[in-house]
């Protein structure tokens, strides 16, 4: 039996999350995530996007109800906000091991993946800011401030850069399947989805958002695969 670890840590002061704490600790766990979704909902609403801590409480409860793809939609929600939390990292291992559609390499990690959003964006901004003050000063200056000095801000402001490029990468428009018997196909025509060239595809399978047309939206799945899926099927991870 696949341990669980269900983190329900504190979201913010809402009452109805101390509510849905209580439910799941005595095993109401559909009402906890029904009240906790109701919560995100209204958060979302305002103009936020959620917590990490939401987020996972949202994703795990979800797990734990067999609700595969709002598992998988919200755990990688949380993991966008907190790449090196543990219990994520874990419940989303579990959630891909649970799935109709095993897919190699699913689970494998990227660089992206593993930098905390808000420090890449803090590092990089300060030092195209000390690069900037550095390049005023040299031309303030002349050659009385080291060339080398010069460089060494170029090296920190090109590999902070390469750090946010790959976090914008990690970043992309990635959307999860949340409903059960789903078509895919090669092809946006609604006959080829329905025809035998089209194939079957499963809660909590994930894909990079590539374009939309009328109904169906193509997506590049997690195998490399591009394919053609009916968007009333699909959610965004936000």
């Amino acid at each position: 039996m696949l341990a669980l670890v269900l983190c329900l840590g504190a979201a913010g002061v809402d009452p109805r999350v101390i509510e849905a704490q209580q439910l799941a600790a005595h095993g109401e766990e559909s009402a906890a995530l029904a009240q906790l979704q109701v919560v995100l909902h209204d958060v979302e609403d305002s103009g936020d996007s959620g917590s990490a801590a939401l987020h996972r409480n949202v994703g795990t409860l979800a797990l734990r109800v067999g609700d595969l793809g709002t598992a998988m939609r919200h755990l990688l929600a949380a993991q966008r906000r907190a790449p090196l939390d543990d219990d994520v990292t874990h419940n989303l291992r579990l959630v891909r091991e649970a799935r109709a559609d095993r897919i190699d390499g699913g689970s494998t990690s990227s660089l992206g993946q593993q930098l905390p959003p808000t420090p890449v964006r803090v590092a990089t901004g300060l030092t195209l800011v000390l690069l900037g003050a550095a390049l005023l000063l040299r031309g303030l200056m002349g050659s009385r401030l080291p060339a080398a000095m010069i460089a060494l801000l170029f090296l920190m402001a090109a590999t902070a850069a390469s750090l946010w490029v790959a976090r914008l990468r990690f970043e992309r428009q990635v959307v999860c399947v949340v409903v059960r018997d789903t078509r895919a196909s090669e092809s946006p025509d609604a006959r080829s989805v329905d025809a035998k060239a089209g194939f079957d595809v499963h809660p909590g399978l994930t894909g990079v958002l590539l374009q939309r047309q009328g109904e169906y939206e193509q997506l590049r799945l997690e195998n490399g695969v591009e394919a053609w899926i009916g968007a009333a099927a699909l959610a965004p991870v936000l």
